[in-house]
């Protein structure tokens, strides 16, 4: 049958990335985000908590890049990352810190990797979340990174972001 809720072991697999990188528990990890991709793969329900999972397993490919500091692990995640922010519902807070947090791991990987498009790409979420958001901490939030990824492009956008936060 179809899904009403985020299936539980999702967020099990979710909580088990947490614990195990908090641990430094590396199996633990990976046991986490074997959970998560098999709920993912069984899940039959509405796109918005399909969502929810896609975040679920970004944030847990996320722990296992800070373990691992693989940039495989990192490019792995963000393809759920975005997954996270394009199925959530236009205007719900969730799409707005899914894109703030896709925005984050988009510039995690320009630190590692140098390639400017993804740094454009993470200030442009920013600019749109910092603009849009109707949480003021989320928009806040994005207004800083916004400033900072700005600043490490020697662009203008710095004093627009610092306007808006």
């Amino acid at each position: 049958g179809r899904h009403t809720r985020v299936p539980p072991e999702a967020i099990q697999g979710y909580l088990m990335a947490v614990d195990g990188e908090t641990r430094k528990d590396l199996p633990t990890v990976q046991n986490g985000i074997r959970l998560i991709s098999t709920a993912r793969k069984a899940f039959s329900g509405p796109t918005y908590l399909e969502s929810h999972i896609e975040n679920y397993l970004a944030k847990a490919m996320t722990c296992r890049f800070r373990l691992t500091t693989s940039n495989d692990d990192l490019e792995l995640a963000i393809p759920h990352a975005s997954l996270a922010f394009e199925k959530a519902h236009e205007g719900s807070p969730y799409r707005f810190q899914y894109a703030l947090e896709f925005g984050q791991l988009l510039m995690t990987s320009f630190q590692h990797t140098n390639y400017s498009k993804q740094r454009d790409d993470a200030i442009a979420h920013f600019c749109s979340v910092a603009m849009s958001s109707t949480w003021p901490s989320i928009r806040l939030d994005a207004a800083i990174q916004w400033a900072d990824a700005a600043e490490l492009s020697d662009s203008a956008g710095v004093v627009d972001a610092l306007e808006i936060a």
